[in-house]
């Protein structure tokens, strides 16, 4: 889990560099607008599967939380979407009222170890609540 923060009035214009996990982004802010190579666009908190393609990130005075998840654990805490494969998906879409609600909350909290910690929280629920992956699944992973 990271958290940024660029005050820049500039245009800030950003590649998304795959990684061997899915990521959620929260969107602290109002300006962050995430291009895939598909051609869509979309505003504000999303999760981006293993391989995304080609993604940009871009925006001004960028606020944001950014966590990674192995594919095990995103299994249960996304909801193991099957459309989260290969894109990005808003968060919205996954987690429905539960994501403005997270959003709200750390938007409310300026410390960052307090947000994580929310973050935390939230995750460890929709954990809890999830669905277990496969043993065999788990132990290839």
């Amino acid at each position: 889990m990271a958290g940024f923060r660029d005050r820049a009035q500039d245009l800030i214009d950003l590649p998304v560099i795959p990684y061997p996990a899915a990521t959620l982004v929260i969107d602290l802010g109002d300006e962050l607008v995430v291009d895939h190579a598909s051609g869509e666009s979309k505003r504000g908190s999303l999760a981006a599967g293993l391989a995304p393609g080609r993604v940009r990130v871009h925006g001004r005075d960028i606020e944001c939380l950014q966590i990674r998840l192995s594919p095990v654990v995103a299994h249960a805490v996304l909801g193991a979407s099957s459309e989260l494969g290969g894109t990005v998906v808003a968060l919205d879409d996954l987690w429905g009222r539960d994501a403005e609600r997270t959003q709200e909350q750390l938007r409310a909290i300026g410390s960052w170890d307090d947000r994580f910690a929310i973050t935390e929280a939230a995750l460890g629920r929709r954990l809890d609540a999830g669905r277990a992956v496969d043993p065999e699944v788990a132990f290839a992973w």
